[in-house]
């Protein structure tokens, strides 16, 4: 009896022994070390897709949201942005965006684009989760006739459809359509509204007049929680993303890696078992991947771009979605930051007022405009002001020319006075976030040559 006894003990603690290995999280057995480093990898390899997450579940999953479009398939169309829209970081205020998302796990979808009037700046920007710029129909590549694009996946090899100009293939089941129509100013709204009226987004079979394929399951989202994307919760939404992804070789590494540490396609992200050692050392990771996004330079070309382009560059790739998620390529638009006065001070706002003087031989060339525009920190939303003026810029029509051909531009969040409020970009009372952007950029400003002129500190 005392046998049966010793045996059945034995047993309960190998079936515990197993239970224990198979719950505890393999990350518990790694070092600090090795777990901060795999940790600050994997936070910026998969950056992009937290923050395009959070984009989509606002925009697609969550109908109470103000930024909802109606879900997969449906355009919503924007007027001028202001500081109410929060859906995106760093938006541009010269062009009303349309929105739209497609799934295309059951079939293919097309973007339909309209004929458009005179020399207007649009193009449709379709960008996958990983954040690449996977093609940008529109004005710049294709002139202003419109055309039918096809939007699929990388796995889609079938002949062309008739009709559709060619194919805009990602590595992702879910692609953003961000659609920028330029405007001249408030007047021009009602030309960009007829436009934005002619844009479409329908499934394949509809397209051709075929009979719908079998829908694709439900998804069950996970609610996106705001602040979660800087600390160890953010892997929770790469696992549920990683589902509908389309792996690249090319990921194969970084993958890899990230399984080490719990990181994998739908797998549970429970923090509660990992110990307190393992914990800590991955905050610490994440903030060593978010001290090198923000200390990394680079010119807007080198963030936002194609995977040929950017391969497994992922810093520069998480850099772009961090600073302007969906960006456009660099011969669409150039985007100039302005983080620091004459002297190489920080610019703040609070303390100081400033001037940008552009001699003639200063301005921007640009085949659309250019304008800046003015956002806070850390949020990067546009600045509640006074008098609605979030940007300024070529198309401004209250903005003045010096007798010389010179434009000053004045920047503090107060007036610099009746006289000059024509030139006047308000902004935060704090540190603020200052984008240049040359819609189809000259040539000094594609190959970075071009230098904008310094901000000097002004005085009333």
């Amino acid at each position: 009896m005392k046998k049966i006894y010793l045996s059945l003990m034995l047993l309960a603690g190998l079936l515990s022994a197993c239970d224990k290995s198979e719950s505890d999280p393999d990350i518990n057995k790694l070092s600090s070390e090795e777990i901060r480093q795999l940790t600050a990898e994997a936070y910026i390899m998969s950056y992009p897709l937290v923050m395009n997450y959070a984009t989509l579940y606002r925009q697609v999953a969550n109908p109470h949201s103000s930024e909802y479009t109606g879900g997969f398939g449906e355009l919503r169309h924007y007027g001028f942005y202001t500081p109410d829209n929060k859906d995106i970081v760093s938006p541009n205020n010269d062009t009303p965006y349309t929105w739209g998302w497609v799934d295309l796990r059951s079939e293919p979808w097309v973007l339909v684009m309209p004929e458009v009037d005179g020399n207007r700046y649009y193009t449709s920007q379709c960008d996958d989760m990983w954040g690449f710029v996977l093609d940008s129909p529109g004005s710049v590549i294709d002139g202003q006739q419109g055309g039918a694009y096809l939007l699929a996946t990388t796995e889609w090899n079938d002949a062309l459809p008739t009709g559709i100009k060619r194919a805009i293939l990602g590595e992702s089941y879910f692609i953003g359509v961000l659609t920028r129509t330029g405007a001249e100013g408030p007047e021009d709204l009602e030309n960009v509204q007829k436009i934005q009226a002619g844009y479409q987004l329908m499934p394949l079979h509809a397209y051709q007049g075929k009979a719908a394929p079998k829908e694709a399951a439900s998804i069950d989202w996970i609610p996106f929680v705001v602040g979660e994307e800087n600390s160890i919760e953010a892997f929770r939404y790469v696992n549920f993303m990683l589902q509908y992804i389309l792996p690249n070789e090319l990921d194969k590494a970084a993958l890899d890696n990230m399984a080490k540490l719990g990181i994998k396609a739908g797998m549970p992200w429970d923090t509660s078992k990992f110990t307190k050692e393992a914990k800590e050392a991955m905050a610490a990771g994440i903030a060593d991947a978010i001290h090198t996004l923000n200390t990394t330079q680079a010119r807007s070309g080198d963030l936002f771009n194609t995977r040929e382009v950017l391969k497994t560059n992922y810093i520069f790739r998480a850099l772009g979605v961090q600073v302007g998620i969906f960006g456009n390529y660099a011969t669409q638009a150039v985007y100039l930051s302005i983080n620091k006065d004459a002297n190489g001070n920080p610019i703040n706002t609070a303390t100081s007022s400033y001037r940008l003087t552009f001699r003639p031989e200063q301005i921007p060339p640009a085949e659309y405009f250019w304008s800046i525009t003015m956002y806070s920190l850390p949020d990067r939303l546009l600045v509640a002001n006074p008098i609605d003026r979030y940007s300024i810029g070529s198309r401004s029509q209250q903005l003045q020319t010096n007798p010389d051909g010179s434009i000053d531009v004045y920047i503090s969040k107060d007036s610099p006075g009746a006289a000059l409020e024509s030139n006047w970009l308000p902004a935060p009372n704090g540190e603020p976030f200052i984008i240049m952007r040359v819609y189809g950029p000259g040539e000094s400003v594609l190959n970075g040559t071009y230098q904008l002129p310094p901000l000097s500190v002004y005085q009333k």
